[in-house]
């Protein structure tokens, strides 16, 4: 066992490998993901609103081996457009922070908002994640001026339990509540929101179900901790408005980030490995990527209309480049019939014509970006 202290890594690391999702886990994520495509089939419905700047986080202890933070809003969950689970959690940290920052700028300055990426050699999930290939997590706090550090710990070491639990006491004391990812399955991002044994127990709201509202114990070792520091004041964001719009359109037209394919060579190998696909160990990947899609562009198009009205000059631009994003948006939510999540489909493949029409339907997609990312290069 190596027990040297692990060196903290600032986010400019692209990538860490998630292991493969057991089958208790990918039960439940499959079990959820049908009843909430089935909702999301209907309609785009409204907008949600972002957190409200109504209260401040609050440091609440009781002894010395315990602490909780009050003031963090519920997790909306998925299905509410707010599937990108860390642009979510960091959403909530800053509102309970007192800088209410809503999703899709979030998603728009990191860019995840433009980004598609798939494995190169393999069916993954993982892809949407903000932190894994063009990490999106680096530009969205540099330009909402969060200072922090990511830790990879590793469960068999105890230098590193010992050090990412100091750091957890450490950051909940000072009212900072710290992000990571498979604190309670599936490995989606979560927050640490106190600690009880000195550090030993961690208390956590989570995607799942029970965690959304309530703080809840730690059941899993984290994959992935970002530890903050407190924002900075709040600086002129023109420089990362504009840095947003050349993201997006270099997210597009690069073709590799580490193990992904990006942008539109994202769309077109995706298509290919589609109708290569012999066995279900695909579905899943499949449909989440499909989904965060979709998140991901309805975000876009209202990050897009934000903008034009914060930049006047581009306004034109910036609307058009919106609608071509939301109807790319509206394509995918039309096309869900076709992308079946496993709960779906228990037995077998989608049959090759669903997989066709999924097919078509990614080229038009593909299609519809790059007219909308042709009008943003245009924006000087």
């Amino acid at each position: 066992m190596n027990n040297a202290a692990p060196q903290p890594m600032s986010l400019t690391v692209s990538q860490f490998n998630l292991p493969p999702e057991r089958p208790d886990r990918r039960a439940w994520r499959c079990a959820f993901f049908a009843l909430w495509a089935g909702a999301l089939a209907g309609c785009a419905g409204p907008a949600i609103l972002p957190p409200q700047d109504r209260v401040r986080v609050a440091v609440i202890r009781v002894g010395q081996n315990e602490a909780t933070l009050d003031g963090i809003e519920p997790i909306r969950g998925f299905g509410v457009e707010r599937d990108n689970t860390f642009m979510h959690c960091l959403e909530l940290v800053l509102a309970a922070l007192g800088r209410p920052i809503p999703y899709e700028d979030l998603m728009g300055l990191g860019g995840a908002a433009f980004r598609l990426q798939v494995r190169v050699d393999a069916w993954c999930s993982s892809g949407p994640d903000a932190l894994v290939g063009y990490d999106c997590v680096a530009p969205v706090m540099a330009a909402v001026g969060l200072d922090y550090v990511a830790f990879y710990p590793r469960r068999d070491s105890d230098s590193d339990v010992q050090r990412i639990r100091r750091e957890v006491v450490r950051s909940i004391n000072l009212g900072l509540p710290v992000l990571a990812s498979n604190v309670i399955p599936p490995a989606d991002w979560g927050i640490i929101t106190g600690y009880r044994q000195r550090g030993a127990e961690w208390r956590c709201r989570a995607y799942a179900d029970a965690a959304r509202e309530r703080d809840q114990r730690a059941v899993d070792w984290p994959l992935a901790v970002i530890v903050i520091s407190p924002p900075k004041p709040p600086a002129d964001m023109r420089p990362a408005y504009m840095a947003s719009l050349k993201r997006a359109v270099e997210l597009y037209e690069t073709s590799l980030a580490g193990d992904y394919v990006l942008g539109r060579a994202a769309f077109d190998h995706w298509s290919r490995q589609l109708m290569l696909a012999t066995d279900r160990s695909y579905i899943q990947p499949n449909a989440w990527t499909y989904a965060s899609l979709l998140d991901a562009r309805t975000a876009a198009s209202r990050f897009l209309r934000g903008l034009a009205q914060k930049l006047p000059a581009h306004q034109g631009t910036l609307n058009a480049a919106a609608d071509l994003y939301a109807r790319e948006a509206e394509l995918l939510r039309g096309g869900f019939a076709d992308v079946p999540f496993p709960a779906q489909i228990p037995v077998g493949l989608a049959s090759p014509d669903q997989r066709r029409r999924q097919v078509d339907l990614l080229r038009e997609a593909r299609d519809l970006e790059a007219q909308a990312v042709d009008l943003l290069k245009r924006i000087r």
